[in-house]
């Protein structure tokens, strides 16, 4: 599986990748702009990412609107609904406001601030994904 990090906050993306290593090999981005061109560059190589953890607050582009990008570069590329990356929101809002605008916009699934090894591997389970 390929996993894409991102976030701002250079602790909370290094514990996300560790957490995440058991589950395939993970790059990261520390904001919006950078993901999207890493994603991009991963569909040019057919080598397209299986899961996307994403920050809401970033700066240069926000978790929202990378999310509306990466689903706007799936539907340009036509990739079949199944086909999609999942994408997971990590934030530290709780909000039902910010959680179900996280769903409107296109992730698959939430995960809150601060989070343990426990709170990752069932939000995963909940998205179809197990460890290696």
């Amino acid at each position: 599986m390929r996993i894409l990090v991102v976030d701002d906050d250079y602790v909370s993306r290094t514990k996300l990748v560790g957490l995440l290593s058991p589950y395939g090999q993970c790059d990261s981005a520390p904001n919006g702009e950078i993901a999207i061109q890493i994603f991009e560059a991963a569909h040019k190589e057919l080598a397209a990412y299986d899961l996307v953890t994403m920050d809401i607050e970033m700066p240069v582009m926000d978790g929202f609107q990378t999310v509306h990008a990466i689903r706007r570069i799936e539907q340009i590329l036509q990739v079949k609904r199944e086909k999609e990356t999942r994408i997971l929101m990590v934030t530290a809002k709780r909000s039902p406001h910010d959680i179900m605008s996280s769903y409107a916009e296109g992730c698959n699934g939430y995960l809150t601030k601060a989070f343990n090894a426990q709170d990752v591997k069932r939000a995963l389970e909940l998205l179809g994904f197990k460890e290696q």
